[in-house]
Order: structure tokens, then C-alpha cells, then sequence
């Protein structure tokens, strides 16, 4: 086993071989009723011995999300991240959508696995709702959260407003495409990983829609927030899907540390990993200050 080293400063060069054999080495967790894909990345010298956990949004692969653990790697930190099975969970419970609760049990199951003592979390979309039912599951186990363009928190949502607004913002991204080259290839793994995720058991996917259409994660965040986990929130000003204002509106100031909008829609973090993954890692540095 390799020592990891603590130090205050990141290396200036950290190999994209390293990066790309951890990535490819993927390990599998079974569980009782389930089987968890995990990628965890560890550099060389660490900068934190907390490690950050990537939770993803609807339908992202870590094909999606390569990109980000690529930037959370390089700034000195331990990544770890999943492809969700899709089987149901076992575990009855009336207080949170199962098909949620299904997602936050495999985070938990990885961290129990892997015995860590502490994560941070950054988010996105839907992972913001699992992410945070498995802190309010285990909340010694996390220190903060950062959730990027989060589904759960405009207040008021439904089915069909939803499927509508993802309708609209993939119909935006096949327009992006012809006319920014510089992320047409990250669209169209997204749109593809989108489709197969759809296609592979489409029940589910829809099920997974309505549960994320009808979850409010605001009660939850406040919980969160009063037990000293650190929250903040980071919003696209263009994003379709869950719009900022609304996000804005519906949240308080009980609820989370920070907020930061800035410029993009609701997909930055996979088509500009170096501005908004950093972003999301410069918030959890700022959380963890404040400790």
C-alpha cells in the first residue's frame, strides 16, 4: 500500500497516467441486494485526507463525470464516485421516495465499505436529493456539501413540468453543439448516457423523474445545517431544469452557508469542469475554514 502524504500545498504536476489507471480500475461493492460500481482516485500527496464524493445526477455514468474527478484529483484531493445499480431498495420508509433512498443507501453502503470516517460532497442535479437523504441517514459521516444546480429545492414542482424542462434543455444542447465545439464532445456523451441510462429499464427512469419531480430537500438541508454540516450551492443563471430564481426563492437562510450563481446553464460542471468543479472545490474549501 502506498503512503499518502498530508501536505498545504498541491504539486505542480500530477500524471495524467496515474489519473487514467485509477479511473479505469474500477471496484465492485455487493451488498445483500445490490452490486456498486466504484471509482476512487487518490494522488499522490494529498492536500486533504478528507475525501470528496462525487454524487451524480440523473443518468450521468462516470463517462459524464470523468472530467470533474480529473480536476478534484488534481487539486490534491481523494475522489470517489459510483454508478448506480438499478435495483430497489429493500428498506421500506414513508419519509423519502424510494427510488432516492434506493441512491442514498449506496453511498452509504461505499462509505461503509471503505471505511471512511468523513466525506465532503459535491452534487449534482438529482444527486443533491440522495446525497442529502444519506447524510440525514449517517451525518457523522459528513463534513460538507456542495450541490450544484439542485433538483429538490424550487418549492413547487411536477411530473410534467419536469419532462418539459428536460425536453427543452436537451433540445438547447443539440443547438449548443453546432455552436460551441469546444464542448460538443462532452453533449454528446451526456445525450448518450441519457438515452442508454433511459433505455435500459425506462419504468424506472420515469419512476426516478416523479420522485425527483415531488422531492423538497429543504426541511432536510435545515436538519443538515443545524447538526454543522456545511452547505452551499452553486446555480447556473440559465439553467432550465431548476432555475435559479426559483431555487433562490424557496431557499433560506437556515438552510444553507452559501450561495453562489454564476454564469451557464444546468450542465457547466461536466462541459466546463475546470471553472465550476474548481468552483465547487474553492466552496468546500471555504465551508471547511469555517469549522
Amino acid at each position: 500500500m502506498v503512503e499518502l502524504r498530508i501536505v498545504d500545498t498541491i504539486p505542480e504536476q500530477l500524471t495524467h497516467k496515474e489519473f487514467e489507471e485509477q479511473f479505469a480500475n474500477k471496484e465492485l461493492i455487493r451488498t445483500p441486494d445490490r452490486t456498486i460500481e466504484v471509482i476512487d482516485i487518490s494522488p499522490e500527496i494529498l492536500k486533504d485526507p478528507v475525501p470528496v464524493f462525487i454524487a451524480p445526477g440523473w443518468s450521468e455514468s462516470d463517462k459524464v463525470f470523468k472530467e470533474s474527478l480529473r480536476v478534484v484529483y488534481e487539486a490534491g484531493r481523494r475522489v470517489i464516485s459510483l454508478n448506480h445499480p438499478r435495483q430497489v431498495s429493500q428498506t421500506k420508509d414513508v419519509y423519502y421516495p424510494e427510488t432516492e433512498l434506493t441512491k442514498a443507501e449506496s453511498i452509504l453502503a461505499v462509505l461503509e465499505e471503505k471505511e471512511l470516517e468523513k466525506v465532503d460532497v459535491i452534487t449534482h442535479s438529482e444527486g443533491s436529493i440522495y446525497a442529502t437523504i444519506a447524510a440525514c441517514l449517517r451525518p457523522s459521516k459528513f463534513r460538507s456539501m456542495v450541490i450544484m444546480n439542485p433538483a429538490g429545492m424550487m418549492g413547487h414542482d411536477n411530473f410534467l413540468g419536469l419532462l418539459s424542462r428536460n425536453l427543452r434543455m436537451n433540445l438547447g444542447n443539440i443547438e449548443r453543439m453546432g455552436k460551441e465545439p469546444q464542448t460538443r464532445q462532452a453533449l454528446i456523451v451526456y445525450l448518450q448516457e441519457g438515452v442508454l441510462y433511459f433505455l435500459k429499464n425506462p419504468k424506472r427512469a420515469l419512476g426516478e423523474a416523479r420522485d425527483i419531480s415531488g422531492a423538497d430537500i429543504h426541511a432536510w438541508l435545515k436538519n443538515l445545517k443545524a447538526l454543522g454540516i456545511g452547505i452551499s450551492v452553486i446555480a447556473g443563471v440559465d439553467d432550465p431544469l431548476f432555475p435559479m430564481d426559483s431555487v433562490q426563492q424557496a431557499t433560506k437562510a437556515s438552510e444553507i452557508t452559501g450561495f453562489y450563481s454564476v454564469k451557464g446553464d444546468h450542465n457547466e460542471a461536466h462541459l466546463q469542469p475546470d471553472k465550476y468543479t474548481t468552483l465547487a472545490i474553492r466552496a468546500l474549501d471555504s465551508l471547511n475554514k469555517v469549522k
